[in-house]
């Protein structure tokens, strides 16, 4: 196969790839693979160095195998890439859940949000909006006030996930804003409660 291809098929995989990879944060998994496998292919026939006639038909066998073994390493190594690096932070946090409310995807997310004592969320008079109460597998959370549902969004890391203030709070509200490593350390040693804050809205109850 000529230079010249080959090293197209090069520069084309890289950009495939590298685009995918900055540009293509928001591409489903199933169009991520077709763009791997299509740069895999690309990689591979810039791999396809021309064999002379003269070389033993084993040895030939040998030099092919070693460019579709490098080629699929290369690709795995980009999917692992993604995984961890691109798309790790959304990785970590997304969660599947069975009909049957069990975690069947990433259950650690799920045990260590019911495992946090959220804080509690009030409106400007004072009013008790979102709250949590103790249930058989940690930490649930009450709303007291239905009306408010548009606006406080909801928090159920067993189904739902959480929306609303109980997001753009989440850290807040998990404790996880004034992280002090030695507090933390101290909790898990005497098995206390980690502790959210309260969150105070601008908005009254009424």
């Amino acid at each position: 196969m000529p230079r010249s291809i080959r090293l197209f098929a090069l520069l084309l995989s890289a950009g495939l790839i590298t685009g995918a990879l900055v540009f293509g944060s928001d591409l489903t998994d199933a169009r991520w693979l077709a763009v791997l496998g299509l740069a895999w292919v690309l990689l591979l026939v810039a791999l396809w160095v021309p064999i002379p006639a003269t070389v033993p038909a084993e040895r030939r066998t040998v030099i092919r195998t070693a460019a579709t073994i490098t080629a699929s390493f290369v690709a795995l190594s980009v999917q692992l890439l993604r995984l961890q690096v691109v798309r790790g932070e959304a990785n970590a946090e997304r969660v599947a859940v069975s009909p049957e409310g069990e975690p069947i995807s990433n259950p650690r997310r799920v045990n260590l949000g019911l495992d946090i004592r959220r804080g509690q969320i009030r409106s400007s008079d004072g009013e008790l909006l979102a709250g949590t109460e103790a249930i058989d597998e940690g930490w649930g959370r009450t709303y007291p006030q239905p009306a408010a549902a548009s606006v406080l969004g909801y928090y159920s890391p067993l189904q739902f996930g959480v929306a609303g203030i109980e997001q753009a709070f989440d850290a807040e509200l998990t404790g996880e804003e004034t992280d002090n490593p030695l507090l933390e350390l101290r909790d898990d040693v005497l098995h206390r409660t980690r502790a959210g804050n309260d969150v105070v809205l601008t908005i009254d109850s009424t």
